[in-house]
């Protein structure tokens, strides 16, 4: 899976997600969880600069897990997570190929499991 088919993969849980499961909950902290996850995810979608990924894998990706453990809504949180792993495996396993590629000082992507 190349980098753009994982974050559009991500991008497309993260909306099913917000059509169908979180107005289960009745939170509006979760709907706002989840924009902020995927808000800029579309400007990733065929982005040529390694940092911006690094920093979404890195920084937005665990401050998003962080939110929604704090929320403490574990039956969105563990289904929803769950099913971003597959994708956010796959964008691990592209980052760590092209941070090898580019450049062995960059900065080092951080492991994916919530």
């Amino acid at each position: 899976m190349t980098r753009s088919d994982a974050y559009k993969r991500i991008l497309a849980i993260g909306l099913l997600a917000l059509r169908d499961r979180a107005p289960r909950f009745n939170s509006s902290r979760l709907v706002e969880i989840e924009a902020e996850h995927l808000h800029n995810i579309p400007s990733l979608i065929d982005e040529d600069n390694l940092q911006r990924h690094l920093y979404y894998f890195n920084k937005e990706r665990p401050a998003y897990i962080t939110s929604l453990n704090e929320l403490a809504i574990p039956e969105y949180s563990d289904n929803v997570l769950r099913m971003y792993l597959a994708p956010w495996e796959d964008l691990l396993k592209n980052l760590e190929d092209s941070a090898r590629d580019d450049s062995p000082n960059d900065e080092e992507v951080e492991q994916v499991a919530p």
